[in-house]
């Protein structure tokens, strides 16, 4: 996986990697003043009319240059890890930025409103820069921050404006550079640190523009290995990645594919603390984000990641394009990196609403106290679906502790809004628990909610449904995990009364509203499962099985269906798969294989296809397909099951004795299968011809048979909370 280990395309050489402004520049004068003694308040005057970023800029005249890449260290040929003296880490500081860059924009002219990076590249730093002497090479044309190093080491002032880097900044070129250096300053300022000693690496100052220009006219590339070496050498050494996103609407950032790989690769090292990733705003709309947050709004953050889609990224050398698209697809499908960033992006915008709701001393306006908890409680459900459940859990007890200082005050109709909203973090708060398989906490927690549900002078009944099918689920979970039969069915009486009465709740909810129709085909699917559990313990103890009790888990699922048809869940995958599990019972194989294969499709149209579901689907379909005769399809089946429950294996790390990564291995070693074609060594010599049928056949059988064992014994392995989630 990016950026430690790394599947490159057949051709791994990148067409056009290192990429200019594309822009003509004549010679020009360099500008030799002294540092401008003007206050930052005054500069900021030329920033008050700063037009606000536009998502309808024209983002193919623009790209950032690859911000892993030193060109003199290319050029020489040095793949080597950065040192970290090395001169390649030069970056200019934010007081340079603040100061001198300005100053240099304004003796030629450029707005500051409207002039972006390719701009001031052009019109400055190619000027400034093409009589200088390269340090790296000693040839003329150097990059902006050796020609501000230079000049420091002439005025006896090193270090005012260049040192070595501490943040790496990605962006792109279209970005207004008053915009970024007010970002960054309002950076600074959150963390209590000087501008001046904030060195930040932009590849349009660090990189040699001149000597690209060069390497692109004569066709030079530059291998994956390198860029892939490269890259992640520099971000370890900064230790400090920056992505500014603007404007938050529909930013220009994700509409960029080398911003998107970027981001990509810093969230993987993220992954591994070898580094730091942080979002900046633009001022323009960090106080919107603010605003959404505090009031509840978190669909803002929902809506600026749901576009994101590398393969509609551009680029302004078409061969990058194709180069990154082909580096992706070589490694995973574009639909599974869209997710891992979108996840990525999204982690990185809830840890700023997170920052933002602690900081907050005071209701909003329009959503008051009640406002903020539904903000705590949305935070916390959206950190929870990209399985930060750790931080998920922390907002959700944050939420809780506000909800009890704030009630203690509050009476009648404010109390009953506050009260509501604690149910609802409640309700999160046992998810959490749920997820990490603590069933006792989350049974706690629910009664709990459910307590208070009943205290309510006004009535919820969708709350009070959303609680009591949650105890259902719990329960069922539970008595799955049970080893003795009669704490198992006990379990399940307990779900199905809960259930039951979640359903007459969910009647309550008028017909009109989405929660309540989402409500009752949940509570129906749930229902429908836990009486097929029932039923499979009577047959395997050879008990009998009352007739009314299969038409009723039957209805259940027809009536949930029938519910899902006219829903805007078009892809119910899950009551397809529970059906399928009673149909398996009670032996119509036929039956139970049309559901899992329409299971099976509508996980792929809706890109479920990296989850449990998905999983059990194919390991159920593979046994319908062994037992109808279809060793082929059982042998794909079972191995496509195993293929994804390795992913999902791999993606929850879990550190267990014996459990995740171990008893993956453990299994596959037990059962002489190789671990990446997950099938067993092919036997010597070759059949005769009127026996090859057959002999495929009962390969494949064997095959698909030994995949489901596998499955089967890396399930009695799991821990308990595997064994949960599972």
């Amino acid at each position: 996986m990016f950026p430690v280990k790394l599947r490159t395309p057949a051709t791994s050489e990148l067409p056009c990697l290192l990429r200019s402004s594309g822009r003509a520049t004549s010679p020009r004068k360099p500008v030799r003043s002294k540092p401008s003694l003007l206050s930052w308040d005054h500069l900021q005057g030329d920033f008050k009319a700063d037009t606000t970023l536009s998502s309808d800029a024209n983002p193919k005249a623009d790209d950032a240059l690859p911000t892993a890449l030193s060109c003199p260290n290319l050029a020489a040929g040095v793949s080597s890890p950065l040192g970290h003296d090395d001169s390649s880490l030069r970056a200019a500081s934010v007081g340079c930025m603040r100061w001198r860059l300005l100053e240099l924009m304004r003796d030629v002219g450029l707005s500051l409103q409207t002039a972006t990076y390719r701009d001031v590249e052009a019109e400055v730093m190619s000027p400034f820069t093409k009589p200088r002497t390269c340090p790296q090479d000693g040839l003329l044309g150097s990059s902006f921050v050796d020609a501000l190093w230079l000049q420091e080491e002439e005025e006896c002032t090193k270090g005012r404006f260049v040192g070595r880097a501490s943040h790496m900044l990605s962006y792109t070129w279209s970005y207004p550079v008053g915009s970024t250096t007010r970002s960054l300053d309002a950076f600074c300022s959150r963390g209590e640190l000087r501008p001046e000693e904030v060195f930040v690496w932009m590849c349009c100052m660090c990189l040699n523009q001149h000597r690209i220009r060069d390497q692109i006219r004569r066709g030079q590339r530059v291998s994956t290995e390198k860029f892939i070496e490269i890259f992640g050498s520099r971000v370890k050494a900064i230790g400090h990645v920056l992505a500014f996103f603007a404007p938050l609407c529909k930013p220009l950032y994700t509409q960029r594919v080398w911003c998107v790989f970027e981001l990509f690769m810093a969230s993987q090292l993220l992954a591994s603390k070898e580094c730091k990733l942080s979002i900046l705003f633009d001022s323009s709309d960090i106080q919107e984000f603010r605003e959404s947050i505090i009031k509840g709004e978190t669909r803002v953050i929902s809506k600026t990641t749901a576009h994101i889609d590398v393969s509609l990224a551009g680029a302004s050398v078409a061969a990058d394009r194709d180069y990154i698209l082909g580096l992706i697809e070589a490694d995973m499908p574009k639909e599974r990196f869209n997710r891992r960033v979108r996840s990525s992006l999204q982690k990185l915008l809830l840890h700023e609403a997170e920052t933002f709701l602690r900081e907050c001393r005071f209701p909003s306006a329009t959503g008051g106290w009640s406002g903020i908890l539904n903000a705590y409680h949305q935070v916390a459900r959206m950190l929870r679906q990209n399985e930060e459940l750790a931080r998920g859990l922390k907002v959700c007890c944050e939420g809780l502790d506000l909800h009890e200082r704030t009630k203690a005050t509050a009476k009648g109709e404010q109390r009953d809004r506050l009260d509501e909203e604690g149910i609802h973090l409640m309700h999160e708060l046992a998810i959490n628990h749920f997820g990490d398989g603590w069933g006792e906490q989350c049974l706690e927690t629910l009664r709990s909610a459910l307590h208070l549900c009943h205290k309510l002078a006004t009535k919820h009944p969708g709350a009070e449904a959303n609680v009591l099918l949650m105890l259902g689920v719990t329960h069922k979970n539970s008595g799955y995990l049970e080893e003795d039969i009669g704490a198992k069915l006990e379990h399940w009486r307990t779900a199905m009364h809960y259930l039951k009465t979640a359903l007459h709740t969910a009647e309550q909810v008028p017909a009109a509203d989405r929660i309540g129709n989402t409500l009752r085909r949940k509570t129906l699917q749930n229902l429908g499962r836990v009486l097929t559990l029932q039923i499979e313990v009577c047959l395997n103890s050879n008990e009998p099985v009352h007739p009314e009790d299969i038409d009723k888990a039957t209805s259940y699922f027809e009536t949930s269906w029938e519910g899902h048809q006219t829903s805007e869940d078009p892809f119910p995958t899950n009551i397809l798969l529970c059906w399928s599990k009673l149909r398996i019972l009670l032996g119509d194989h036929a039956g139970a294989e049309a559901l899992l294969l329409q299971a099976e499709e509508n996980a792929r149209r809706s890109h479920s296809t990296s989850s449990p579901e998905y999983a059990d689907t194919l390991e159920h379909l593979a046994n319908v397909h062994l037992l109808r005769d279809q060793p082929e399809k059982a042998r794909e089946a079972a191995l496509g099951a195993l293929s994804t429950w390795d992913a999902l294996e791999d993606a929850r790390a879990c550190e267990a004795e014996g459990c995740g990564r171990q008893a993956q291995m453990a299994s596959y070693h037990a059962l002489g299968m190789n671990e990446q074609t997950r099938v067993p060594p092919t036997p010597s010599g070759v059949a005769p011809p009127s026996l090859a049928q057959n002999c495929s056949d009962a390969m494949a059988t064997a095959q698909a048979v030994r995949a489901l064992m596998v499955l089967q014994m890396r399930r009695n392995s799991l821990c308990h909370r595997c064994s949960w989630i599972a």
